[in-house]
């Protein structure tokens, strides 16, 4: 989005070594030509799972290293990929001291749950809150990426919520080349996307596959992604998955390999948090059977119908025995194309327009 929203700009990226490595593949894969005006630059980010004390000397010490390589090439505009509790702090402090003049955009995905979980005693919220609440940078706008996530923080955090703009979350992984012939679905395939964990709803999803099962033996259920380590065996027997994480396109192959995504994220978490790999699903034109709730509603008033929408996971289990019962490729083919059609505004090059005005004409007054 941002190689789009700036045509003629050299682009510099830094980040965790391993998931550089999946970025530049996917742009690779489906913006080659753009993809050679970046640079990549690799960091030492704070450990996934470090708190308090450890990881503020982990985020100042990774402020202090792009402060040095700012100083040997200065960007004209900064965007901060996602934002946790201490490097927003960080961040905003930078702003208003060493890289003042620069016009800045950071974006929040996972870390919006914490303001909603208000727990007084967690030092992640009181953290959170802290940077919130300090003076905010003129030129600094944050991004959100749902306008479910939007209207929550207008009620949440009216503050930080005053100097927000809503861009849609994007997605690539429409546009990634198929390496095999396109799959004909002849009989269902439901399939998990993404990290297994229980904000997405994995263990339901077993317990779904189970009971399915029972009735439906040959009924296939399929990770495309990764379960937790402590599956067991049982569970292995219930799931198709790959032990090893897999190449861009042997990823989204077995995507496209789905008749059905089964989406059980629990609805108080996805509103202020958008989920990344149904928005994946929905760039792939993958029909979803998935539970209602704030960010599931709005992305069915966004784009359709683009599968079913359920109330419990009962009534999810429902609607998968009534597909295995009565599925027609004929008609199952027709809605998939029209959701390939109806995904077209979730390219990154249909919001790039939104990046370029949060950075050139900054949301707010700095208050």
């Amino acid at each position: 989005m941002t190689l789009e929203a700036f045509p003629a700009a050299r682009v510099d990226v830094y980040g965790e070594v391993t998931h550089l490595a999946g970025v530049e593949e996917l742009l690779n894969a489906t913006r080659a030509e753009a993809a050679r005006r970046v640079r990549w630059h690799a960091l030492a980010v704070p450990e996934r799972h470090a708190t308090g004390r450890h990881r503020a000397v982990a985020v100042m010490q990774l402020f202090a290293d792009l402060q040095r390589r700012f100083a040997r090439r200065r960007p004209e505009h900064i965007v901060l990929a996602t934002v946790e509790p201490y490097t927003l702090g960080a961040f905003k402090l930078k702003l208003w001291t060493a890289w003042t003049g620069l016009s800045a955009v950071a974006i929040f995905h996972e870390a919006l749950a914490t303001v909603a979980h208000r727990y007084l005693r967690s030092p992640l919220w009181w953290a959170f809150m802290s940077s919130i609440y300090t003076p905010h940078p003129k030129r600094l706008t944050y991004v959100v990426l749902s306008r479910t996530a939007k209207h929550l923080l207008d009620g949440l955090a009216p503050r930080l919520a005053r100097r927000t703009v809503v861009i849609e979350h994007p997605s690539l992984m429409g546009d990634v080349p198929s390496h095999a012939p396109t799959v004909r679905h002849s009989t269902p395939r439901f399939g998990f996307m993404g990290f297994g964990r229980d904000a997405k709803g994995f263990a339901t999803f077993l317990e779904l596959a189970e009971s399915v099962r029972a009735r439906y033996p040959d009924a296939t259920f399929e990770v495309v992604g990764s379960a937790p380590a402590d599956a067991t065996e049982s569970d292995r027997a219930l799931l198709l998955w790959s032990e090893q994480p897999l190449p861009l396109r042997d990823f989204t192959h077995r995507l496209r390999g789905l008749t059905h995504v089964i989406w059980l994220g629990r609805p108080e978490h996805y509103g202020l948090v958008v989920s990344g790999s149904l928005i994946d699903t929905l760039a792939l034109g993958i029909p979803v059977v998935c539970l209602s709730g704030p960010f599931v509603d709005d992305l069915f008033v966004s784009f359709g119908e683009i599968g079913s929408r359920c109330a419990t996971t009962a009534d999810v289990e429902g609607e998968v025995l009534q597909i295995l019962a009565s599925f027609s490729e004929e008609d199952y083919s027709r809605h998939r194309r029209a959701m390939v059609t109806a995904s077209l505004p979730l390219r990154p090059e249909s919001s790039a327009h939104l990046l370029r005005a949060a950075l050139v004409t900054p949301a707010g007054n700095g208050s």
